[in-house]
């Protein structure tokens, strides 16, 4: 069992206290990072970041964890030697769909041999969920790639393009970070998480130094937490050209967005299944948020959004979709 003594780091004056049973010490908060969203500490709604546990206020705050006075950090490289984090992400009621990337939110690397890291998707084992069957992985980036700003959370961007397509035909699957050769290199890599007892720490897997066990962190042979990853899925539609292809995820449904690739405009298409705020976000290739488009509440039912591209570059981007706790993640050609 590991020792569990964690420290938080974040920037806000309070200091949180895990139960008996979690078997930890208390947290001590530090500076590290600035996290802005929501309003229950008069902060401004402009980043709020998603991620699985988004849609919760607990969730606005976004932590590294310290483990006492060994190296490293629980969401990330440590003194155990783990090597890859991993969040389970379900699409529900989506007949089958890509993913064509991911978002990752880090704490910012410390630099040595600028090795490289990769995410990875793997399929759930059917008995407990953890990642089982590796189906497929990103491009590499190198730690100098991550993206880090001091005065906002912006999502690393990874991308599947010189890999084989993954088409997924089941809801479920599990997103890794793989930073095991930055060992090697002496880099030190750590992504962002949500504060204790604000998220599911059964879906959030780590894969032990031996490189064969993965446990969740809410196990009592691993941290004890519950807690989520900053990433999210990019996914993309089986037949982007279609008119009818959809992926769904809880209260929201995405269609294809047309015309794609865009020149002037482009009419992003979603489904409300509960009236819920929405926000919409476009995000260009370095994970720059371009814009943001927020409404208070959206109906049930078939929705558009018009988005003026004609002052974009030429390229790849991002749009997101937010409903309630929900979001879907894709992306658009200029």
């Amino acid at each position: 069992m590991r020792v569990k003594h964690l420290v938080l780091l974040l920037l806000m004056g309070i200091s949180y206290k895990l139960d008996a049973q979690q078997k930890a010490t208390d947290l001590i908060v530090q500076e590290a990072v600035t996290i802005a969203g929501g309003n229950e500490h008069d902060r401004s709604t402009e980043e709020t970041v998603p991620f699985p546990m988004f849609g919760d206020e607990c969730a606005l705050e976004l932590v590294t964890l310290g483990i006492g006075n060994q190296w490293g950090r629980v969401s990330g490289m440590n003194g155990f030697g783990d090597l890859e984090k991993a969040q389970t992400l379900e699409f529900d009621r989506s007949a089958s769909f890509q993913v064509v990337g991911g978002m990752v939110w880090f704490e910012r690397p410390a630099i040595v041999g600028d090795g490289t890291l990769i995410l990875k998707v793997y399929l759930p084992r059917e008995i407990d969920g953890r990642p089982d069957r590796f189906i497929g992985q990103s491009d590499a980036i190198k730690v100098s790639d991550i993206v880090v700003d001091d005065s906002t959370a912006m999502p690393t961007m990874f991308t599947f393009e010189s890999t084989a397509p993954i088409l997924l035909d089941q809801s479920r699957f599990i997103l890794s970070c793989d930073f095991a050769n930055l060992y090697q290199t002496l880099d030190t890599v750590v992504m962002l998480q949500t504060i204790p007892e604000c998220g599911d720490g059964g879906d959030s897997w780590e894969l032990l130094a031996d490189g064969e066990v993965w446990l969740p962190i809410s196990s009592e042979n691993s941290w004890v937490l519950n807690a989520d990853f900053a990433m999210a899925a990019i996914v993309d539609f089986d037949d982007p050209t279609s008119t009818t292809d959809m992926i769904s995820r809880g209260a929201i449904t995405l269609y294809p967005p047309q015309p794609n690739p865009a020149t002037e405009q482009i009419v992003l298409k979603f489904e409300q299944h509960h009236d819920a705020p929405v926000t919409i976000r476009i995000f260009n290739a370095q994970g720059k948020l371009m814009q943001k488009n927020s409404h208070a509440i959206v109906p049930i039912g078939l929705h558009q959004e018009v988005i003026e591209v004609s002052n974009y570059t030429p390229g790849t981007y991002y749009y997101q979709v937010i409903s309630g706790a929900h979001q879907i993640t894709s992306r658009f050609i200029k």
